[in-house]
Formats: structure tokens, C-alpha cells, sequence
């Protein structure tokens, strides 16, 4: 499984994950290989930013709230901030889709 984000010769995969924040090799969500399989499922790089999102909130939701201690972890911050930028762009996603709608 590979990484990459290169910003001087950006692709497809590089832009994917600039949208969501994926750009650290060792907190990466996804190997280059998974995004390159979501382009050409989904066909465009809006249409897999939000298939990783929402594959992003099905890894979380299967992870179990937790304490130990001092220490708590529960992931419905984190599920409300991936809903959150699911929203925003599941609507930058539509207002593309209305454009190409109103140009055709």
C-alpha cells in the first residue's frame, strides 16, 4: 500500500486527499491504491471526497466509546466534524451538478 501527496505535481488521489485532510503518511485513512479504487467507482474526485467521508464515518462508528481512568474517548465530536464536512460538501457537490445541469 502506498502514500503520496505532492502538492508541485498534484493528482487526482493528491487532491482527494487535500479535501480530506488525509496528507500525513502516518494518520493516513486510506493507502493510494483505496482512493485510486473510489475515482473510478465514483468517477469524479467531489463524488470520492464523499465516499471517503462517509467510509471515513463507518471506521468510527465501529470503534467503541471508552474509559479507562482519566482517560475517556468517545468519537461523537469527531463523527459530528466528518457530518459537518460531509454537509459542505455533499452541497458544493449539488451546486456543480446544477451547473452542469443548467449548461447542458
Amino acid at each position: 500500500m502506498t502514500f503520496s501527496y505532492d502538492l508541485a505535481t498534484p493528482t487526482d488521489v493528491t487532491r482527494v486527499r487535500r479535501h480530506i485532510s488525509d496528507t500525513d503518511r502516518a494518520t493516513a485513512f486510506f493507502s493510494d491504491e483505496e482512493i485510486t479504487f473510489f475515482l473510478a467507482e465514483e468517477g469524479t474526485v467531489a463524488k470520492t471526497v464523499i465516499a471517503c467521508i462517509k467510509q471515513i464515518k463507518a471506521k468510527l462508528a465501529a470503534e467503541p466509546n471508552m474509559k479507562a481512568d482519566w482517560l475517556q474517548i468517545d468519537w461523537a465530536d469527531a463523527m459530528a466534524a466528518w457530518d459537518k464536512l460531509l454537509a459542505e460538501k455533499k452541497a458544493i457537490l449539488d451546486k456543480e451538478l446544477d451547473k452542469q445541469a443548467k449548461e447542458s
